[in-house]
């Protein structure tokens, strides 16, 4: 795994090291002793920058914008009060490294519900 410079604040953020695996799209990241795994998918944003969907196999999933070096956002808790995240750190340690150069863009979908339904065939639940 590859060891990533954290931006936490905390009095033990020497102690607790955070590193990442990056490989056919997924991104296990490991900080402390907890370990998440998470599918990777670029995705167009609205604003300068690039963002990524972080999905976890139980489906929950983050959205990250990397804006530049300094700047980003995530949705995860981690991002939301203290305004930087391991997720955060991962992105931009892979976009340094250039391991995200060749990450799909995955297009926005600007169908309607009913034409999402109507493509897959799947009635809508209402």
């Amino acid at each position: 795994m590859t060891s990533v410079a954290t931006t936490s604040r905390a009095r033990n953020a020497a102690k607790i090291e955070t590193s990442y695996m990056f490989a056919a799209g997924r991104l296990t990241v490991a900080k402390g002793r907890a370990v998440e795994s998470y599918r990777v998918a670029e995705f167009v944003p609205g604003m300068d920058g690039r963002a990524f969907k972080l999905t976890k196999s139980d489906g929950d999933y983050y959205s990250c914008l990397v804006a530049n070096a300094q700047d980003g956002l995530c949705e995860c808790r981690g991002f939301e009060s203290q305004g930087h995240c391991k997720h955060l750190d991962c992105l931009r340690a892979m976009l340094a490294a250039g391991e995200l150069d060749t990450a799909t863009v995955t297009p926005a979908d600007d169908r309607t519900p009913a034409q999402r339904a109507a493509d897959a065939a799947h009635p809508l639940p209402f």
